[in-house]
């Protein structure tokens, strides 16, 4: 009978590799605490290059804007200048104007009997605009002529001449009513120097006012 042979199990000793995992721990670690703080590196660098992209295109939106702006501000100056030199912002002092052109108009064109009568101004609304946004009330008024003429020429050069002083479209000639003064062999020559014609006329006059800052609505 064969005899079983025992195999004696040797020890571990221990004693030498506690240096080496404890290394190998303190290693791993450390490891994980560098891929750790460099995930979160690249995490704040990531939201700081996405704050700086943001900041940028915000910037180029604003550039943008104010580039515009310019390119209206370039092309609206100058007419607003031009407005501005006709007192079309100054009701008061633009209804002076318009009694002085008429005045010299009609000596100008040798106008026998030219009255005049100005009606109320009335607000109007422009469609385009935003009344929020938008800092000038805009007014509409009537300007009614009644004018003793020679000739229907006279009648053109006035309204040319008024034309002329604007320099600008601030009116449009919204009715005309043109008779004969006298009947059909009423004879000139027999009484020289007399209007031959009658117009009643009746102008539309376009004005403005700048509102104070603050008080859009």
């Amino acid at each position: 009978m064969k005899q079983k042979t025992l195999l004696k199990k040797n020890s571990i000793e221990w004693q030498p590799l506690k240096m080496p995992i404890s290394l190998f721990f303190v290693g791993f670690i450390i490891a994980i605490l560098i891929v750790f703080m460099s995930n979160q590196y690249y995490k704040k660098i990531q939201e700081n290059f996405t704050r700086t992209e943001t900041n940028l295109k915000e910037l180029q939106k604003r550039n943008e804007e104010s580039q515009k702006n310019l390119a209206i501000v370039k092309t609206a100056y100058p007419q607003y200048q031009n407005l501005k030199t006709l007192n079309f912002f100054d009701n008061e002092t633009a209804s002076l104007n318009w009694v002085a052109w008429l005045k010299t108009l009609q000596e100008d064109i040798k106008i026998s009997e030219l009255n005049y009568e100005f009606n109320v101004q009335q607000p109007i609304t422009i469609p385009i605009l935003n009344k929020k946004t938008n800092g000038v009330e805009f007014f509409s008024s009537e300007i009614k002529l009644n004018i003793q003429i020679l000739h229907l020429g006279d009648l053109f050069n006035l309204i040319s001449g008024l034309k002329k002083y604007n320099q600008s479209p601030l009116f449009n000639l919204k009715s005309c009513d043109i008779k004969r003064k006298h009947p059909v062999n009423f004879v000139w020559q027999q009484h020289p120097g007399q209007p031959l014609l009658e117009a009643v006329c009746t102008l539309q006059w376009y004005s403005a006012k700048l509102k104070p800052q603050g008080t859009n609505k």
